[in-house]
């Protein structure tokens, strides 16, 4: 049976990080948007409450996928 390489790639150590970050409403996509948000707007100070209402998170939510989102990343 001969696979596509996008099978092949969602099926290899990193398929669940790609589809994370592809689907929106996920909350590696909402982290991304706060990402975005802090990059485009780097010259000014962000309070959490902020941060988190943008990604539809509670404060403690955003920290949390934050650090996942980021040690995924820096593992990558």
């Amino acid at each position: 049976m001969k696979f596509s390489p996008l099978y092949r790639v969602l099926q290899g150590p990193y398929g669940e990080t790609l589809e994370q970050r592809a689907i929106e409403g996920s909350y590696t996509y909402r982290i991304r948007e706060v990402i975005e948000h802090i990059m485009h707007n780097y010259d000014r100070s962000f309070r959490i409450e902020e941060l988190a209402e943008i990604a539809n998170m509670s404060v403690s939510s955003l920290h949390r996928y934050f650090k996942e989102v980021r040690f995924s990343f820096k593992n990558s």
